[in-house]
């Protein structure tokens, strides 16, 4: 069940944010990649790397409390 409703959340959800996003939170939580690979395979540095995350983080924090999935903090 929680995998069902993690595959539907991140089919429809992912596409709200943008594709520098997006991407490095695929590769880094679903296919489970270091900041360093993530970092070659888009082609900047690892800080950029972790911003990236954290923004993206974010706004699907706020997607998320949006459609009214948990109690998002």
């Amino acid at each position: 069940l929680v995998s069902d409703w993690s595959s539907d959340v991140c089919s429809s959800d992912l596409g709200e944010i943008g594709l520098k996003h997006r991407e490095v939170l695929v590769l880094h939580f679903l296919q489970d990649l270091s900041m360093a690979d993530i970092a070659k395979i888009v082609g900047c540095s690892e800080g950029t790397v972790r911003t990236r995350i954290f923004y993206a983080k974010k706004a699907m924090k706020e997607i998320l409390k949006r459609g009214g999935y948990g109690k998002a903090k």
